[in-house]
């Protein structure tokens, strides 16, 4: 668990206005903290678990580029992180409030014997990880479904402060 503390520290810390390099966004932006707690596996198996217990906080910009980390309880009950760069859209084609959102980033935490579960995974459970999701937007509050490969779906919530 302090682990996953000290990443969540770090994380805040890097994305903070203060550590930026200054220039017209320099200070701009939305800190989103984020809980998921439920996932929908395509598949039924004993082994999954579907309450990830997902936390974590995103930081955005005005021009909705956006530095992110989550922690949570993988399919296999594996203490996992995901730390990410990220990018929001309000397509034309979209109704109002919904948006598009593609991060990529690392995954941290898939392991023996579970390693096999996600792609490009080494032993140690570091893996490339990139991910869309459909969201919707309403004052400080978003919703999301995020797709997992060909594992299922993530819902999650957040709430800008």
């Amino acid at each position: 668990m302090v682990r996953q503390l000290l990443l969540v520290a770090a994380l805040l810390a890097a994305a903070s206005p203060a550590a930026g390099q200054g220039g017209a966004e320099s200070g701009n932006g939305t800190l989103t903290l984020k809980f998921g707690p439920a996932v929908f596996h395509y598949s039924k198996d004993p082994e999954h678990n579907n309450r990830p217990w997902l936390f974590g906080a995103d930081w955005e910009r005005e021009s909705l580029w956006s530095i992110g980390g989550v922690m949570f309880n993988n399919s296999f009950d594996q203490r996992s992180q995901y730390l990410y760069v990220g990018k929001r859209w309000f397509p034309a084609f979209t109704p109002e409030r919904v948006y598009l959102k593609l991060t990529g980033g690392v995954l941290l935490g898939y392991k023996d014997p579970y390693h096999n579960k996600i792609p490009l995974n080494h032993r140690r459970g570091i893996a490339p990880a990139l991910l869309p999701a459909v969201g919707y937007q309403m004052e400080r509050s978003r919703v999301q479904v995020v797709p997992l490969g060909t594992a299922g779906l993530l819902l999650t919530f957040g709430v800008s402060l």
